[in-house]
């Protein structure tokens, strides 16, 4: 069986014998894909010269296709010096994607963000769809590290289609990033609201702008902050796996490194099953 290259997660390694170029400023990589299944991202390359005992590396982080991103199958990077930060420092922040409410809003897509700002853009980051991910209702959570780009700008939102029989469209309602400080405490939210379908009329990504208010979401607690309180939203999501809900309550203990909270109760009433198959809570405390 031929093996094939540049699959996810490979490292693959070559030779060659070329004329001596000196020390490699720069690089230039290209890919000749002719399908949406060709497309390839890439995340870094290594060139070695064991003659001189030199090692030269590039940073892609980006697609190479005709079909997803922005479409470019040829870019050109310049070296990385590891003696010196030559990118920017990397930002945790935790996420949330609300998939709308319309018929047939979920998608079968992996997604793909691209965070924009006054002194430049992300890297890519990518969304594997996994069970129960990017359907309709849902709210996804999930945690990353981008580059500083300053002051946010705008979210490049892009749906990356698996196959043609595939459902290759998505009706997104909105995007938060938290972000967050080096000890993982919540700084600020920015809020990028959609509430419109991604497809192939839209070249499957959308650049949506923040919301000016959106910093409001910082402060909108800060009457809590005298009283050293703090107010908790706590998305709880069942599966949609045949007999996941119950009739029974629920509680919630959080430990932090301060202390121990109380039982924090989810009550199922006679009149509202709030832990049933399939459902999403939204719970502050």
């Amino acid at each position: 069986i031929q093996r094939r290259y540049f699959q996810p997660g490979t490292i693959e390694t070559f030779s060659l014998e070329e004329a001596d170029v000196g020390d490699i400023d720069m690089i230039e990589i290209e890919h000749n894909d002719y399908t949406s299944d060709d497309s390839w991202f890439l995340e870094t390359l290594t060139v070695d010269i064991p003659t001189k005992g030199r090692t030269f590396y590039f940073v892609c982080n980006q697609w190479l296709s005709r079909y997803k991103a922005d479409g470019i199958t040829k870019r050109i990077f310049k070296r990385q010096d590891l003696n010196k930060p030559s990118f920017h420092q990397l930002i945790p922040y935790v996420g949330r994607i609300y998939t709308g409410h319309m018929e047939q809003a979920g998608s079968d897509c992996d997604v793909c963000l691209k965070l924009f700002g006054t002194i430049g853009s992300s890297s890519e980051h990518i969304i594997r769809k996994n069970e129960g991910y990017f359907e309709r209702l849902a709210i996804d959570i999930f945690q990353c590290q981008l580059e500083d780009v300053g002051q946010p700008i705008k979210l490049r939102v892009t749906i990356l289609p698996k196959s043609t029989y595939s459902r290759n469209q998505w009706f997104l309602e909105k995007i938060e990033l938290i972000k967050l400080t080096k000890e993982y405490i919540e700084e600020e939210t920015l809020l990028f609201e959609l509430n419109d379908w991604i497809t192939h009329k839209s070249n499957y990504y959308f650049d949506i702008p923040i919301r000016k208010d959106s910093k409001l979401y910082r402060n909108q607690y800060a009457s809590l902050a005298p009283t050293g309180l703090v107010q908790y939203q706590i998305n709880v999501i069942t599966s949609d796996i045949q007999y996941a809900g119950t009739t029974r309550h629920g509680w919630i203990i959080m430990q932090g490194n301060k202390t121990r909270s109380e039982k924090l109760f989810m009550k199922n009433t006679q009149y509202n099953q709030i832990l049933q198959r399939y459902t999403i809570i939204q719970i502050l405390y």
